[in-house]
């Protein structure tokens, strides 16, 4: 699981990979089995010393702090999470993931000129800034995807126009395409990503919350 956190600095697919797996977990189950073992005292609420003092037995895998994951638990900002809080609030940072993903995997399915916005020119000579200001006057919904990648395109035209030769042909588009996308996986999921990997990372300590989780359990004392 560590392995798939250092992946969203670099490695999209093994960002993928940890996020599918975090996904196909019970967030009501999740947060019941860590919610007991947190409230040792058994209040009915977790402060944020519970989740530092729980921490401090996991090896640091990310910059994601126990202030940084109780932030996120703590829908109310009371300094109080209780159990149906947790559970709220895994489910809403793997839903915004889910989100994330799917809109990953649906903007990686585009391929061609289409995916990209590009149209008409004679062939793959390219397009110059006026060609693709020209289209991007001409389409009626400014917000579509068209439009945003055009925009993208004329944005960042001399980053795209690798040769320098004045144009945008299909490849340097296409090439600007994918490094956009990986950047945009890894920009996207950062932060969810790394508070629910965090959360994980706590769950298996305890011996559950994945089938990667480790024997060992941990012994918290209020």
């Amino acid at each position: 699981m560590s392995s798939a956190i250092g992946g969203i600095g670099g490695n999209s697919s093994m960002t993928m990979q940890g996020m599918g797996r975090m996904q196909r977990q019970d967030p009501s189950k999740m947060a019941e089995d860590l919610f007991s073992k947190l409230d040792t005292s058994g209040k009915g609420y977790i402060e944020k010393s519970d989740l530092q003092t729980a921490f401090q037995n996991v090896p640091a895998s990310s910059s994601t702090s126990a202030e940084d994951v109780f932030a996120s638990l703590d829908g109310d900002s009371n300094g109080k999470v209780t159990q149906q809080e947790m559970s709220d609030s895994i489910k809403k940072l793997t839903d915004a993931l889910d989100s994330q993903l799917q809109s990953m995997r649906m903007s990686g399915g585009m391929g061609g000129t289409g995916g990209m916005g590009m149209q008409g020119g004679a062939d793959d000579a390219g397009l110059t800034q006026a060609d693709l200001t020209s289209q991007l006057s001409a389409i009626g919904n400014p917000d579509s995807n068209r439009a945003n990648m055009l925009s993208s395109l004329l944005d960042n035209f001399d980053q795209v126009d690798s040769n320098s030769d004045g144009k945008v042909n299909r490849e340097e588009a296409q090439a600007y395409k994918q490094s956009s996308q990986s950047t945009a996986a890894t920009t996207n999921t950062s932060s969810e990503a790394q508070v629910l990997m965090q959360i994980m990372n706590l769950a298996q300590a305890y011996g559950f919350g994945g089938s990667n989780a480790s024997g060992a359990s941990l012994s918290v004392t209020a």
